[in-house]
């Protein structure tokens, strides 16, 4: 029962990150975490650099597409997802 509850929580964590809480913050914490925690699994590297490449793009992208760099980090208060689309 504990690993199905762990693995439903880990799957509603996935989306949080990926669609709430942003890639930006998951790739600085996981970098803080490879370069200072002794003996961090070094297999995360490949993970880590394939992640920040797309991190940039998006956000290359999104300043190109038109968006300012402050409303990508601070959307205007009163805002939701729906009307950025």
């Amino acid at each position: 029962m504990t690993f199905f509850l762990s693995g439903i929580w880990d799957t509603i964590a996935g989306i949080l990150y990926f669609f709430i809480i942003g890639r930006a913050f998951y790739i600085i914490q996981l970098y803080i975490y490879m370069g200072f925690v002794k003996d961090f699994p070094s297999t995360y590297w490949f993970t880590g650099m394939i992640d920040g490449i797309f991190t940039i793009l998006y956000v290359v992208f999104a300043l190109k597409g038109g968006l300012r760099s402050r409303d990508l980090f601070l959307p205007k208060k009163g805002s939701n997802f729906y009307d950025l689309i």
